[in-house]
């Protein structure tokens, strides 16, 4: 008997050590040893994903990232590009004009109402593909450390635009927020 599973030898089963690396989904040809290649490449991939140095958006102390809520109580805002504060605006989709990259945190500075409920969504492209969500409490008008909301949201591709939406309980409030990334 060559083999439990099929007629076939074991070893074309299993492949060899110079198998190439499979690519894509499983298929009923390809050798064990193309997908353990193939999960070693991920592995790589998810090992430097995981393992990275973020930058802050906007770079500057002397700019703000201000995101605006509707007017309406509950009601989410008109989707907007995230832009700093500049006197000519540097959008967060540049930074990602020609690498991918991820989103990692939305650090909340302060707003400007006191023990409030806000919401945020983040979302790229023209169909506006959700990144995350989250959700905060103001305290007084600064936010606790503790409320600091880490993403781990989609992948951004290079060149896509990135919007926010913000709803506030009281409506009409802003909160001034600054963006950690990280490019691949």
């Amino acid at each position: 008997m060559s083999g439990f599973i099929t007629n076939k030898p074991l070893d074309s089963i299993l492949g060899a050590l110079n198998t190439a690396a499979a690519s894509g989904d499983p298929t009923d040809t390809d050798a064990a040893m193309a997908y353990i290649k193939q999960l070693v490449t991920n592995s790589e991939h998810l090992v430097d994903v995981s393992m990275h140095t973020t930058t802050i958006f906007p770079e500057s102390t002397a700019n703000i990232c201000v995101l605006t809520a509707h007017a309406n109580a509950n009601t989410w805002s008109a989707w907007a590009e995230i832009a700093d504060n500049q006197g000519t605006p540097v959008t967060l989709s540049s930074k990602f004009a020609a690498k991918a990259g991820h989103i990692t945190a939305v650090e909340v500075e302060g707003t400007n109402v006191a023990s409030v409920l806000f919401m945020i969504e983040l979302a790229y492209g023209e169909a506006k593909t959700t990144i995350n969500r989250l959700r905060f409490t103001s305290e007084t008008n600064q936010i606790a450390v503790a409320q600091v909301p880490r993403l781990r949201g989609s992948h951004i591709s290079a060149g896509e635009t990135i919007y926010y939406r913000l709803m506030c309980a009281t409506g009409a409030k802003t909160a001034n927020v600054y963006f950690r990334y990280f490019l691949e």
